[in-house]
C-alpha cells in the first residue's frame, strides 16, 4: 500500500473511532438525564431511551469498519454497557 494510502486510511480510522468514541460519551450523558427525567418527568423517558438506542444502532453499525480489533472491542464493551443500562431504564425493564 503506497505511503500516501496508509496516512489517510490512518487518518480516516482515527477520526472514525474518534466519532464512535463522542457518539458513546454523548449516549452515555443521556443515560445520566434519562435517569434524573425517570424520577421527574416519565414522560420525556421513551424519547431519550430512543435517541439511546439511535446512538447504539449508530455505532454498532460503524463498528465493523475499524480495522484494530483491541479498539473495536473496547467499543462493543461500552456499546454493550450502554445497551444494559438503557434496557434497565426502559419501563418495560421487569
Amino acid at each position: 500500500m503506497p505511503l500516501r494510502l496508509k496516512e489517510f486510511q490512518a487518518h480516516t480510522q482515527a477520526e472514525l473511532i474518534q466519532f464512535l468514541n463522542a457518539d458513546l460519551d454523548l449516549a452515555f450523558t443521556m443515560i445520566q438525564t434519562a435517569l434524573i427525567e425517570a424520577q421527574y418527568d416519565p414522560a420525556e423517558l421513551p424519547g431519550l431511551l430512543q435517541k439511546i438506542r439511535d446512538a447504539v444502532r449508530t455505532v454498532r453499525a460503524l463498528t465493523g469498519r475499524v480495522l484494530d480489533q483491541t479498539v473495536c472491542a473496547k467499543i462493543h464493551s461500552r456499546t454493550d454497557q450502554l445497551e444494559i443500562l438503557a434496557a434497565a431504564l426502559s419501563p418495560d425493564h421487569p
